[in-house]
């Protein structure tokens, strides 16, 4: 996935504390990908995607593999985390398989 062209952001996606999905962030009309870059200061956690084609109702996004796609294993550590666009889709949550500790703020960059 190549960020450097076409892209827009990196847009803040934050997680409250004791939350596992973030607010819901608008994906721009034509992108393909996006990349999320977590925090050093995140808890413990996989990392997914949810994503939604009406901004009300969210669901994994998966890989054509039948795979979640995400960092799927519970680590720490700053990472970023690329995802692929299959279908039309206008919104996306990022989902932590723990309840953060703290308020957790991730930045989102989609790509065209």
């Amino acid at each position: 996935m190549d960020l450097r062209r076409d892209k827009v952001g990196p847009t803040a996606i934050t997680i409250s504390a004791a939350a596992n999905d973030s607010a819901a962030v608008a994906i721009p009309q034509g992108v393909a990908s996006f990349a999320i870059d977590i925090p050093s200061g995140a808890t413990s956690a996989a990392f997914t995607a949810k994503v939604s084609s009406d901004g009300l109702n969210y669901y994994a996004l998966y890989a054509p593999d039948g795979t979640k796609q995400g960092r799927t294993d519970s680590s720490t550590g700053d990472c970023t985390i690329g995802f692929v666009l299959f279908g039309s889709f206008t919104h996306v949550k990022l989902n932590s398989s723990a309840a953060q500790v703290a308020e957790m703020a991730a930045f989102i960059t989609f790509s065209g």
